[in-house]
């Protein structure tokens, strides 16, 4: 079943980077834009890290690690989940995607924090949650930054006309 699981992953990873051109050519720059292409290619990216990591566990038969990182990356398309869910289901607390991305965030990052903590209180620490916390924690402090880059703007569109 794993192995099996590989076809489908390549299909949402291969889908998610066309998703990402598509959005850049139709939206342009703006930078809300920018921010979910930055959050959205570090997680495509991310999702096959720790995929690729996860097989490397199984196949080592480390299946406790293998566990956590098949758990990241499902945790990983979460943050769209949690806009979509903040931003039509409570419309007067979040009124737009800026507000549901932030909220998704600080959703995530305590989340994050919570399954550290877990694990480190029942004496089972491995790295993959600390690793999502540390993830979520870069992208809240340098989305703004990095998405409004000149450098980074550039480059979005050089990816998306590619």
């Amino acid at each position: 079943m794993g192995y099996a699981s590989l076809v489908l992953a390549a299909i949402v990873v291969l889908s998610g980077f066309q998703v990402l051109q598509t959005m850049v050519l139709r939206e342009g720059t703006a930078l809300l834009t920018m921010k979910f292409f930055y959050l959205d290619f570090t997680g495509l990216v991310l999702f096959c890290v720790f995929l690729g990591l996860a097989i490397k566990a199984a196949q080592q038969r480390d299946i406790p690690l293998h566990l956590r990182l098949i758990t990241c990356t499902a945790i990983i398309p979460l943050e769209a989940v949690l806009e979509r869910t903040y931003l039509y289901g409570i419309p007067s607390l979040v009124p737009n995607f800026d507000v549901a991305l932030m909220a998704s965030e600080y959703t995530l990052i305590p989340a994050m924090a919570a399954l550290v903590i877990s694990e480190w209180w029942y004496g089972r620490f491995r790295w993959p949650f600390a690793a999502m916390l540390a993830y979520y924690l870069l992208m809240l402090f340098t989305q703004d930054a990095v998405a409004g880059a000149e450098w980074f703007k550039s480059a979005a569109v050089s990816y998306a006309n590619w």
